[in-house]
């Protein structure tokens, strides 16, 4: 009994949950067409100069709910079968402002 609650909290915990997560995909050279194509697809992007292992890269970083990070990976890949991307989740924030997750959310 426990145990089958503790399955059905959770599952549904991750249905109705708007858990937030943050992006980010370096990409040494082709961070121009992922960059674009997040913007076009609605998505905000923020984007830094990094120093990686071989040089000058480009960090790009996605705030947006958790169940489109597929989206975002399959945009990111699409451009560059090489860039590097990781997502943790946000448990808080302060200040600020995340426009444009309205029309993802």
């Amino acid at each position: 009994g426990f145990a089958i609650g503790n399955i059905v909290g959770i599952y549904i915990s991750e249905k109705i949950s708007k858990e937030i997560i943050s992006v980010g995909i370096i990409s040494k050279d082709k961070w121009q067409g992922i960059e674009e194509k997040l913007r076009e697809e609605g998505f905000g992007v923020t984007r830094n100069l990094g120093y990686g292992k071989d040089g000058e890269v480009q960090i790009l970083r996605v705030i947006c709910e958790r169940n489109y990070f597929p989206k975002v990976k399959d945009i990111s890949l699409e451009y560059d079968r090489k860039a590097f991307i990781t997502s943790y989740l946000i448990t808080g924030k302060y200040g600020g402002r995340m426009n444009g997750i309205k029309s993802k959310l």
